[in-house]
């Protein structure tokens, strides 16, 4: 959270969160690409979940805990993207424009809500 310009409290993280410096760590763990691949798809569609599946239940994992932060605050987001925002001409299908990076929260959340319903 952010307060007068200072950061304060604990960092959060994401739900199901796996650290670049865990043992076994690799990119795909915390990747979730839309449509999977192996539907062979290259538009998300209503079947495609927001979640990612480590993510879609409340998974704080080791010693990484949630945001806490109260309404109205402020918070400072680190994102690790891994190529596809900023080289989008890399993933086939891809129209122009596409990278956007969308942050989503509620306080109701639902293990099965899908992308095109909150969109």
């Amino acid at each position: 959270m952010i307060v007068n310009g200072l950061f304060t409290g604990r960092n959060g993280y994401s739900r199901g969160y796996v650290a670049r410096s865990s043992p076994g760590f690799q990119d795909i763990m915390m990747a979730y690409l839309l449509p999977p691949l192996e539907l062979g798809r290259t538009r998300v569609d209503s079947t495609d979940l927001l979640c990612a599946p480590i993510q879609r239940t409340r998974n704080q994992i080791g010693s990484y805990p949630p945001l806490q932060a109260l309404p109205g605050s402020y918070i400072a987001l680190k994102y690790l993207e891994n190529g596809h925002v900023t080289l989008p001409q890399n993933q086939p299908g891809k129209l122009p424009g596409a990278g956007t990076v969308y942050v989503l929260g509620t306080s109701q959340p639902d293990d099965n809500e899908v992308l095109t319903e909150v969109l």
